[in-house]
């Protein structure tokens, strides 16, 4: 399954991504992470900036062209998000 991953996101993103390089216990808590949600997330990068735990606390939730690139392909995580804007 790693292998598959690597290879969507690899092009997605448009940088080689191996199956090594996938391993995250996810944003909020520490411990490793991918390195491009680490160092170069510009949907964490903006929750950081504006000092918000999740994009759920963000006022421009809905409009977000940073984190559209995610919730069209899972608009779960849109609906999470916006139980936290409850």
């Amino acid at each position: 399954m790693k292998v598959k991953v690597a290879e969507k996101w690899s092009e997605w993103n448009g940088a080689k991504i191996t199956p090594e390089m996938i391993n995250c216990v996810g944003c909020k808590i520490p411990g490793v992470k991918f390195p491009f949600c680490e160092s170069m997330c510009n949907i964490k990068k903006c929750a950081e900036e504006k000092k918000f735990a999740t994009c759920g606390n963000c006022t421009e939730l809905k409009s977000c062209e940073k984190l559209k690139m995610i919730t069209d392909t899972n608009p779960d995580i849109l609906q999470r998000l916006e139980k936290e804007q409850q």
